[in-house]
């Protein structure tokens, strides 16, 4: 049989590959147990099976296109392919595939909405494990641990904050006593689970304890390599862990100390997005200091600039990573801002966004599609040459009420003079605010009133400045890139990739600025990666007349 399946594989791959399906999706470490085929919709994948005598490489098959299932939120198809998984671990007898199997079935569960449903399958689970502890206590982890984890998450989610506390306690204690090659990480999860649970449910003090005893063994973990994890999910952790001991802060007074807070998730975020780009595991040799208090003002006062930092809080999210779930669904609570003077004053003003009937990200969305910003859309890009539409009112409040929001808390506090500098700190999807755009209620536009700049952190803002005064003036120059060769991006997980129009106009574009600095452009082929990269450090002005794909989508 196995003969059979290797002589007639190159002519189905071939059959396959003509329909969309990448060989790497269909080749498994045995032979194939299963391929999907891509549906340009996303919502059916019809499944291929072909015969395998290793139970385990069916199980991994199926968990594999259960979690894609999941990621596209076509929850019942995820269900079916997770119940499968588990059935064939329950019929080989290996304990502890079906507690992964059962785990992911349970979270599926629970993100579909089923929360009864996941606390059923993490009792099982609880049970399975107090039934085999001498199984299940091995020198790695303690799945116990675990699923006391699993489960006071369902609890807290559920609002019955005094049994997901004594569930952690119980976790707690176990793996203190357990303590694995991965014990640090464990518990410092389970301990930001309890300091999480403790504020919501009024202790404030005992939450504020156990979130930095948290970040404590975080910090000792990474600086000792033993955190046993991806050093980007730690990093993604210890954000989610800041933003709540933020909260707390805030709630204390304490402002300027959740400034330090709120810049130092700025340094891990880039830490995290990185590693998360290289797929890196390893602990990075030098910790990200972030900037003091003093450190800050003093940036504020050398950039001569009124850097305004904000800073986004959320309910509770059990996933914790928020790169990997879809912020206009998670919706913010809070919004911090702190607006720092060249005087080095610093002034805090903070707006809740309970009571807002359009979230946050629906505003930003439709925001930035109100002035024709897109993303990876792939549809009509205006003609340069077109009349521009007569703007809608309906357009116009989107940026209007984007202005009440974000700008409208400190209008007071921003310089009169159009000439002073302001630069925006955003956080998370507030990154693809289009600032210049936003309208106050006489239909002004921000950069009318404000010479607008926009930074990743305070922190890079004083790197750049510090580079920028170490390059020497013989190498001073400009680069223009105009309608270079379109690349081809999916636009969404599923869908093949497809190449970005020509941006109408890109040429004529950066014909003219080269005209104004006397240089020549790289235009179209000219203007390859290599090239590019060549000029770009001899640059001192850089000028991209192009797209700009202003998301983070799979990198």
């Amino acid at each position: 049989m196995k003969q059979l399946i290797s002589s007639i594989l190159p002519v189905f791959l071939v059959f396959l590959s003509t329909y969309g399906v990448k060989a790497e999706n269909l080749v498994g470490s045995n032979l194939c147990e299963q391929a999907r085929l891509n549906c340009t919709n996303g919502n059916k994948i019809p499944l291929l099976k072909i015969a395998s005598s290793n139970w385990r490489d069916q199980v991994t098959s199926l968990r594999e296109r259960s979690f894609e299932y999941r990621y596209a939120k076509n929850y019942s198809q995820a269900i079916e392919l997770m119940q499968q998984a588990l059935d064939l671990a329950q019929q080989a007898g290996d304990l502890d595939v079906e507690w992964w199997a059962r785990t992911d079935l349970a979270e599926i569960y629970k993100d579909s909405g089923n929360l009864s449903k996941a606390l059923e399958l993490h009792q099982q689970n609880l049970g399975l494990v107090q039934q085999n502890l001498d199984h299940f206590k091995s020198e790695n982890y303690s799945q116990q641990t675990q699923s006391l984890a699993y489960l006071s998450k369902v609890y807290t989610l559920l609002k019955n904050y005094p049994k997901a506390l004594e569930l952690l306690n119980q976790a707690l204690t176990i793996e203190k006593t357990f303590k694995g090659w991965n014990s640090s990480a464990i518990t410092a999860n389970v301990l930001q689970e309890l300091g999480i649970n403790l504020l919501l449910n009024g202790n404030m003090l005992g939450a504020e304890s156990t979130l930095l005893e948290a970040a404590k063994i975080y910090e000792n973990a990474r600086n000792q390599g033993t955190y046993g994890g991806a050093i980007g999910f730690q990093y993604e952790s210890e954000i989610e862990l800041n933003r709540w001991l933020q909260q707390i802060f805030i709630a204390q007074n304490r402002t300027n100390e959740a400034l330090e807070l709120a810049e130092q998730n700025r340094a891990r975020e880039f830490v995290a997005l990185v590693a998360n780009r290289l797929n890196a595991n390893t602990k990075f040799e030098q910790p990200i200091n972030a900037p003091n208090l003093e450190e800050i003002k003093q940036i504020a006062k050398s950039q001569n600039a009124t850097l305004v930092q904000y800073s986004l809080t959320y309910d509770y999210n059990s996933a914790w990573r928020l790169a990997y779930d879809n912020e206009e669904e998670i919706k913010p609570t809070n919004l911090f801002i702190w607006v720092i003077k060249p005087t080095g004053e610093i002034i805090f003003r903070r707006k809740s966004l309970d009571k807002e009937t359009i979230s946050l990200a629906e505003l930003v969305r439709q925001g930035r599609e109100s002035i024709g910003a897109r993303g990876r859309s792939l549809g009509v890009v205006a003609r340069v040459e077109d009349t521009p539409p007569k703007p809608q009112q309906r357009q116009i409040n989107y940026l209007n009420k984007l202005h009440q929001v974000l700008i409208q808390p400190i209008a007071d506090i921003l310089p009169n003079n159009p000439s002073d500098r302001v630069v925006f700190i955003p956080q998370d999807f507030l990154f693809l605010v289009p600032f210049a755009a936003l309208q106050d209620g006489n239909d002004n536009y921000l950069i009318e009133k404000h010479t607008l700049l926009l930074s990743p952190s305070i922190q890079v803002l004083d790197l750049t400045r510090k580079q920028q005064q170490n390059i020497d003036d013989s190498l001073k120059g400009v680069m223009i890139v105009g309608n270079p060769t379109m690349p081809s991006l999916s636009p969404k997980q599923g869908i093949p990739p497809q190449q970005l129009p020509s941006l109408p106009g890109s040429e004529q574009e950066a014909n003219a600025i080269a005209q104004l600095f006397h240089t020549k452009p790289l235009i179209g082929e000219q203007a390859t990666k290599e090239a590019v990269l060549q000029r770009l450090s001899e640059a001192r002005i850089i000028h991209f007349a192009t797209h700009g794909i202003l998301d983070d989508v799979f990198g």
